[in-house]
């Protein structure tokens, strides 16, 4: 197994960046389809437009809490990729578990009590692990060298 090339601090700025907007979409999406296909019988067809505009809306107002644990779990994961040198497939398993333990973090900070079902937390999931998997991706990606 190859181990992935250290990543410099500029390209894990850019990757940070891409995870954020990334986990924001990528929740906004499955919570769009989650919701239309729970309220709806038949989804998107009494709103299509709900589609497009759903993700973009959802993805942007999520931004407030995927933003900041986004750069808590990918700074540590970057880090730990950058010094343990681990392979593509062992990088994606830090970076889900640095997720999935900052959403756990995070959810119970922000409802401390409210929240207290494995399910709760399930509501979330998408948004975290859709940003781990763009992290996992831009720092783990083949780079090419400049000629």
């Amino acid at each position: 197994m190859s181990a992935v090339r250290r990543s410099t601090a500029d390209q894990v700025a850019v990757a940070l960046i891409w995870a954020t907007l990334g986990g924001a979409l990528i929740g906004g999406v499955a919570l769009t389809i989650g919701l239309n296909a729970h309220i709806v019988d038949e989804p998107f067809v009494q709103e299509p437009l709900s589609l497009i505009l759903g993700p973009l809306g959802i993805g942007a107002f999520s931004l407030f809490v995927v933003a900041p644990c986004t750069i808590i779990f990918g700074l540590v994961s970057g880090a730990l990729i950058n010094h343990l040198r681990v392979g593509r497939w062992a990088a994606l398993a830090i970076c889900l578990a640095a997720a999935t333990a900052t959403q756990i973090a995070c959810v119970r900070l922000f409802f401390w009590d409210e929240w207290r079902e494995p399910a709760d937390f399930l509501f979330t999931t998408p948004f975290a692990w859709g940003a781990a998997v763009v992290l996992w991706w831009r720092l783990t990606r083949e780079r090419r060298e400049p000629a």
